[in-house]
């Protein structure tokens, strides 16, 4: 089972990793987008800001899984990318969801994993 576990942080990293780098220097095809998603993609596009925190965050949690750091911290920062991915492609992209779902279940098999470390944070404490 803990072989099981490091491929599929390996893989999930060299995922993140890819496609993270992928927004900065733009080394692999994207096909091209129509109709509501471009436009959807267009209005994200135009501020700079989210495709920057999306970047940023893939290549630093593809690190953190790579190099077994933080790998809980780093697995729950990126639970809202990992919706986001899904929920686009639910919503314009139903066709292209293969690469989104192999990520969000790569993500949430992780996270069971990691449990553990979330033990704190499902506690709920009132006073």
């Amino acid at each position: 089972m803990k072989t099981l576990n490091i491929i599929i942080r390996i893989l999930l990293g060299l995922s993140l990793l890819i496609f993270g780098l992928n927004k900065a220097f733009h080394f692999l095809p994207m096909p091209p987008m129509e109709g509501e998603s471009a436009k959807f993609m267009m209005a994200l596009a135009s501020s700079g800001y989210i495709f920057k925190i999306v970047m940023v965050m893939e290549i630093l949690t593809g690190i953190a899984l790579l190099a077994n750091r933080f790998v809980p911290l780093f697995l729950v920062m990126f639970v809202p990318i990992t919706v986001n991915i899904i929920g686009f492609h639910l919503s314009f992209d139903l066709a292209g969801i293969g690469g989104g779902a192999f990520v969000a279940i790569l993500h949430v098999y992780l996270l069971f994993v990691n449990l553990e470390s979330y033990k704190s944070l499902l506690k709920f404490k009132t006073t």
